[in-house]
């Protein structure tokens, strides 16, 4: 399979590999090989990348750090490798493919303050706030980051007041608004956000008429990690950690979080907010 992917197909080959120390230690390795090759002939170089620890496995272990900013200068290290081979390379165009997929350590890196917010705030008391403003602040600064889309905001019923915790529920809604804006395409994608009473709740949805989910893809969209095909050819700097943040904090709040979409044609999520 390694060989077939590698020489045959000319692809990137990827797999974790059960490895042994000299002192018998057994330990999983994830390994990046990238054929160097031409469009003719057989394949001449290979550039292989082994990591001690599964990616997975080591994202983890940022995520459980206590103090997961420390870790950051560990992951960063992983990219030089890649920046060599960019800048002494003539295979520019395979090399920038994996270069991409490693910027998701990038991203990766970013969430670390917003994940350490989220645990700090999740132990604050709830208060009285109203929910409108917060909608609003949320969705400008998402605008403000992909202002190349269309928003729209639509509200039939003033929330009243409710108790929650503003932070959260403003990292909870970017998360989902930002989501919406990366997966529609610049100039065509449209954004809309409501607020309206539903069946004792107030319902907050946004739909985006991006690339949509599969099937596959909607039953694991807010697992940890996690990206869809679609959405790793779209942005393979992706850390699938957003869906998961925004999914993790309705759940502190007591809310529920859902979604639904099509393939090639949106997705709207949901958050119902009980009165």
């Amino acid at each position: 399979d390694m060989w077939t992917t590698l020489k045959d197909q000319k692809q990137p080959y990827v797999a974790m590999m059960q490895n042994m120390k000299k002192n018998g230690t057994k330990y999983l390795q994830k390994v990046h090989i990238l054929p160097l090759s031409t469009d003719i002939g057989p394949v001449p170089y290979y550039v292989g990348i082994e990591l001690d620890v599964d990616g997975q496995e080591q994202y983890e272990h940022v995520m459980n750090s206590q103090n997961p900013v420390a870790e950051q200068e560990q992951l960063v290290q992983i990219k030089w490798p890649i920046d060599w081979l960019l800048e002494s390379s003539d295979h520019q165009d395979e090399l920038e493919k994996r270069y991409d997929e490693n910027n998701a350590i990038d991203n990766l890196v970013d969430h670390l303050p917003t994940l350490s917010s989220v645990q700090f705030n999740s132990r604050k008391t709830k208060e009285e706030c109203e929910l409108m403003p917060i909608v609003k602040e949320a969705l400008v600064e998402v605008q403000s980051e992909y202002p190349d889309r269309q928003y729209e905001l639509r509200a039939e019923d003033a929330p009243e007041k409710i108790f929650a915790i503003p932070d959260l529920i403003k990292q909870l809604l970017k998360n989902i608004f930002r989501n919406a804006a990366q997966y529609s395409f610049a100039e065509s994608g449209k954004i809309t956000v409501e607020v309206k009473i539903e069946s004792g709740a107030y319902i907050i949805s946004c739909a985006d008429n991006g690339i949509g989910l599969s099937s596959v893809d909607s039953e694991r969209i807010a697992w940890r990690f996690f990206r869809g095909t679609r959405a790793r050819s779209i942005r393979p700097e992706g850390s699938g950690l957003g869906l998961f943040i925004a999914k993790s904090i309705a759940d502190s709040l007591g809310w529920q979080l859902s979604w639904v979409g099509e393939e090639g044609k949106g997705t709207t999520f949901i958050v119902r907010v009980p009165v």
